[in-house]
């Protein structure tokens, strides 16, 4: 439950004893008591992380892009939202990886929009997919194989997912899409912990 869930739910609960507190004793013995019934939440958390490029970064291209945060927790055995915010361009998923372009392991579909570097901010029309052109729309995964999650991400897009996350424990997320440095793009950051492979903390 979120601070301000739990803040709230506080206020509503002080105003209910102070309303029942006024009228009750002010009405007389057969007066009812004012209850207040606790609402579950039905708010999904909304999580935000970005790809950055090595020119963000300050770096080269040998030091590649990176996802931010690279290590970061989310609540366990919960329904949240993520969001990522790609400033990257594309990289083809190389021949019998195709099936990475696809998403699974979420709720729904990925709604996907195009990202104006100059204005981030600027409303963009969404499109809801569960699968990508593996040749040329797709810049990054962002994959937890531990999980059965797998979410294809967009060059220059903001893609937003539902996932369910499971059990306690800490899980390896990882880019399986060749981005990083080499002939064959798995090095540099592909193989480099806090750029394209990270943990995510379920607690």
């Amino acid at each position: 439950m979120k601070r301000g869930q739990i803040i709230s739910g506080g206020i509503v609960g002080a105003s209910g004893l102070a309303v029942a507190g006024i009228f009750g004793w002010g009405m007389g013995a057969a007066a009812h008591p004012l209850a207040v019934a606790a609402q579950p939440s039905t708010a999904v958390s909304h999580y935000t992380l970005s790809i950055n490029t090595p020119d963000m970064l300050g770096g080269t291209e040998e030091t590649g892009p990176a996802l931010v945060p690279s290590n970061f927790v989310l609540p366990a055995n919960t329904t949240v939202d993520i969001t990522i915010v790609n400033y990257d361009d594309a990289t083809p998923l190389p021949a019998g990886s195709e099936q990475y372009a696809k998403a699974y392991g979420i709720v729904g579909t990925l709604a996907v929009s195009d990202l104006d570097a100059v204005n981030p901010n600027a409303v963009k029309s969404v499109r809801h997919v569960k699968a990508l052109d593996p040749a040329s729309e797709v810049s990054h995964t962002f994959t937890i194989a531990a999980l059965g999650l797998n979410v294809p991400v967009a060059p220059q897009s903001v893609t937003t997912f539902r996932f369910h996350t499971g059990h306690r424990g800490s899980y390896e997320w990882r880019c399986v899409d060749p981005c990083g440095a080499g002939d064959a793009g798995w090095g540099g950051a592909m193989s480099a912990k806090g750029y394209m492979v990270g943990t995510v903390t379920l607690a």
